[in-house]
C-alpha cells in the first residue's frame, strides 16, 4: 500500500548486481502509465569528462530528480555507451563515448544535447 502517495507519483526502482557488486542492470517500474506520471523538470548535468583512449571518454551524468528515459545526442561520429537510461537523483551514472575516430574532451563536452521524457510532452 502506498501510504501518503499517488499511484502517479510513485515507482519501484530494481537493480540487479553480479556476485562482485557490479550493477548488471537497472530500472524504475512506474504504478501507472508515464502519460500520468507527475514528472519535475530535470536538471540533468554531465560532468567529469575523462578520456580513456584517444577516441573513448568517460563522464558523470547527474540528475537533481528522477528522470526517465534521458538520451543524449552528440553530432560526432560514435555512440554513448548507455542511452535511453533512468537518472534517480543525485546517484551519478558513468557513460561512455565511443568515437568513431579521435576525439577531443572539450569538443564532446560541448556538443551533447541532453533529451529528456519530461520535455517531449511538456
Amino acid at each position: 500500500m502506498l501510504s501518503g502517495r499517488s499511484r502517479e507519483n510513485a515507482f519501484v526502482y530494481l537493480e540487479a548486481s553480479d556476485s562482485t557488486n557490479n550493477i548488471i542492470t537497472r530500472n524504475v517500474f512506474y504504478l501507472s502509465s508515464l502519460g500520468q506520471v507527475s514528472l519535475l523538470k530535470a536538471n540533468v548535468k554531465l560532468s567529469t569528462f575523462v578520456p580513456i583512449t584517444a577516441s573513448r571518454i568517460s563522464f558523470q551524468v547527474t540528475s537533481d530528480t528522477v528522470s526517465p528515459f534521458t538520451f543524449l545526442e552528440t553530432p560526432l561520429c560514435g555512440h554513448f555507451s548507455d542511452n535511453g537510461f533512468v537518472i534517480l537523483p543525485d546517484v551519478p551514472i558513468t557513460i561512455e563515448f565511443i568515437g568513431c575516430n579521435k576525439i577531443d574532451v572539450d569538443q564532446l563536452e560541448t556538443s551533447i544535447y541532453i533529451n529528456t521524457l519530461r520535455e517531449t510532452y511538456v
